[in-house]
């Protein structure tokens, strides 16, 4: 299902996608995860009432991922096309944070912020079994440390250039993505190792 997504929306300018599934075969929120992912989402944890999480009553949009789907190009086909290269450069991080230096000529529309977490204890937005003791126990067996799942993100008013600080957890794994989306439309990303020694000298 990924990958026709993926064909109808990226290679194609708008249009209709027909999913054709058995009685019941998706659940609605399935449905709505499925979908974000192929428009460039993550899983957020972050809240069990965003849709990318796994909340059983989840039934909305985070402000950042409904900011990210605005600059869409499947949202935006009428858009004009360019793409003037990201550069994405790490900078020293501070206490807590991590620290980016961002360019593009096209305007930065959003920079996002995606860990591994491996806390012993699933976040709020992890609700894949009504019983508590089988959650965590789907959480520490099948997800912890698994899964890249977005932790923060600043969207920006189209600026050129700009040096991003972002909240970087204690549990998370050291290897981090970082996303960007241009005014355009345009999503890059790259994977990066950050030094946590230091990090966590100061936080302890």
């Amino acid at each position: 299902m990924e990958l026709s997504l993926r064909d109808s929306i990226f290679r194609r300018q708008g249009g209709h996608i027909v999913v054709d599934t058995p009685l019941n075969g998706y659940s609605k929120h399935a449905l709505a995860v499925k979908f974000g992912r192929a428009f460039g989402l993550n899983r957020d944890y972050r809240h069990p009432s965003y849709l990318m999480s796994s909340g059983r009553q989840s039934k909305y949009l985070s402000k950042s991922s409904a900011a990210w789907l605005s600059r869409s190009r499947f949202f935006n086909p009428e858009m004009t096309f360019f793409d003037d290269k990201t550069l994405i450069e790490t900078r020293p991080s501070s206490r807590g944070k991590v620290r980016f230096k961002v360019e593009d000529a096209d305007g930065i529309h959003q920079v996002r912020l995606l860990v591994k977490p491996i806390n012993k204890n699933h976040p709020p937005g992890f609700q894949k079994k009504i019983d508590p003791a089988q959650n965590q126990t789907e959480w520490e067996k099948s997800y912890k440390g698994t899964y890249y799942t977005l932790h923060d993100a600043l969207t920006l008013p189209g600026e050129k250039e700009a040096t991003v600080e972002l909240d970087y957890p204690k549990l998370v794994d050291t290897l981090i993505e970082l996303h960007v989306i241009d005014g355009y439309g345009n999503r890059v990303y790259v994977i990066k190792r950050i030094n946590t020694s230091f990090l966590r000298r100061i936080l302890n």
